[in-house]
């Protein structure tokens, strides 16, 4: 009878040690959970800002790649203007007529103002360099 009262006595003891330890699994289960759900949400959430990263950044590429191309057209014009006076002028281009003058001042103030934007557009989030430039613009508008 001793066997027996000794043997209810240790699987009591299992009982009890046994609904601790599922008592803690559980509570481990739920805090483990909570974790996943909070990475899940993270994992989300930077996903998105990710995406959002990238589409300014495609934004952004297809501006500077206009404004290459503006930069580049605007150099080539200069390229072939100074051919141009080159082999009709010689080496002095000081003897230019007015109209020529005039003209080939506009095509250089008109790549000196994309220059100036391109420039304040890149440097200078505050919008200061890109409004020096449209005044700059202005002033030269009332010459």
């Amino acid at each position: 009878e001793k066997e027996k009262t000794k043997a209810i006595v240790d699987a009591e003891a299992r009982d009890a040690q046994l609904s601790a330890e599922i008592e803690e699994r559980a509570a481990r289960f739920g805090q483990l959970a909570a974790e996943i759900k909070n990475t899940k949400e993270e994992i989300e959430a930077n996903t998105q800002t990710l995406e959002q990263a990238i589409s300014l950044r495609e934004k952004e590429a297809a501006k500077f790649r206009e404004e290459e191309k503006d930069m580049v057209q605007a150099i080539t014009n200069l390229r072939n203007a100074v051919a141009v006076l080159s082999k009709h002028q010689g080496s002095s281009l000081m003897q230019l007529d007015g109209s020529l003058l005039s003209g080939m001042r506009v095509l250089l103030r008109d790549a000196a103002v994309k220059y100036e934007m391109l420039v304040a557009g890149r440097g200078e989030k505050n919008g200061r360099a890109l409004s020096t430039a449209l005044l700059a613009l202005k002033a030269d508008k009332r010459r």
